[in-house]
């Protein structure tokens, strides 16, 4: 079975992931592109039941995010207390059972997990063609 291993910057949370992701995508939703600070960010979208989580010092914190979202659904962002990285959302849409993870904090992430698809496209900048030939839509996909 493939695993994936992460942690936040601080190294202060651990966490693996068994088995493939149900998707690898490109976000370009306004939260996501204010927490990475450009464009988008490059997620991978797993089932809660993957995730193990090592936090010996409770180290995760919750951020709701209830309103404006441009999926129209609150979402969960956990992040690290010491370093304030974001590690994963959980959104409300599919009751705490889906996770996206943020694909650069996973070990060779970004080698491993390349964006097979661009979500919320309505968003992206004009300029912006960091991931051309691929599946793209204009707000969430199921």
């Amino acid at each position: 079975m493939t695993e994936f291993n992460g942690s936040c910057l601080c190294s202060g949370i651990q966490f693996s992931l068994q088995g493939e992701p149900q998707g690898v995508f490109a976000c370009y939703c306004t939260d996501c592109s204010m927490n990475a600070g450009g464009p988008c960010q490059f997620t991978s979208r797993f089932s809660r039941s993957q995730l193990q989580v090592q936090d010996p010092q409770s180290l995760i914190k919750v951020f709701v995010i209830t309103q404006g979202t441009d999926s129209g659904y609150p979402k969960e962002k956990h992040f690290c207390g010491t370093c304030g990285c974001t590690l994963w959302t959980v959104p409300r849409k599919h009751g705490g059972e889906v996770i996206v993870v943020r694909t650069s904090l996973i070990k060779d992430g970004l080698t491993r997990l390349p964006p097979r698809t661009e979500v919320f496209v309505r968003n992206k900048p004009e300029y912006f063609t960091g991931c051309s030939d691929i599946k793209s839509f204009d707000g969430m996909f199921t």
